[in-house]
């Protein structure tokens, strides 16, 4: 009712629909900066990943995700980094962190069940090789992890592991 009768004078009611869009366009640039400024961190993270500058890649990492506190590959890049700094068990955790954000993120689970089948921790290792493999039957990676854990895991099967391995180089025989 209030906007009503502002709305009956034209001044007014021009100087109401400028400040509204004032707002609104302020609210969309401030997405779009936070958007830029994530991407700008993050290729700035990868460069220094080259230079293997660990610990100027985990800020930039860092700064990225209290940017963009959702972002899978963040975490993802971040464990990638605290694995060079030797921290694997924060890797782990940041691992899983990119997985509750990107329970498809394939980078990710790839390597945490790499590096839970090192550390002897077979069943959650089994764990994500089998999504894994659910999501993809060919997946040459998780192929050869799936090979290791039944060679070398608690079943010790090593016909099962070779003949996976068997299956690998038939379907990319430059992969030996």
């Amino acid at each position: 009712h209030v906007l009503f009768h502002f709305c009956r004078k034209p001044t007014l009611c021009a100087l109401l629909l400028l400040v509204s869009l004032s707002f609104f366009s302020l609210v969309s640039c401030k997405r779009e900066n936070a958007e830029e400024k994530y991407n700008r961190l993050m290729t700035s993270a990868e460069q220094y990943q080259k230079e293997q500058k660990w610990n100027e890649a985990r800020i930039q990492i860092q700064a990225a995700i209290d940017s963009k506190p959702e972002s899978a590959e963040a975490y993802y890049r971040l464990a990638e980094v605290l694995i060079r700094l030797q921290n694997i068990k924060r890797a782990i955790e940041l691992y899983n962190t990119a997985l509750n954000y990107d329970p498809m993120h394939q980078k990710a689970r790839l390597h945490l069940a790499a590096i839970l089948l090192a550390a002897k921790q077979y069943e959650l290792a089994e764990s994500h090789i089998r999504k894994l493999l659910e999501q993809d039957p060919k997946d040459i990676d998780a192929s050869v992890l799936r090979a290791n854990l039944e060679a070398n895991g608690p079943r010790k099967n090593l016909d099962l592991g070779r003949s996976i391995l068997t299956e690998v180089l038939v379907r990319q025989p430059e992969n030996v």
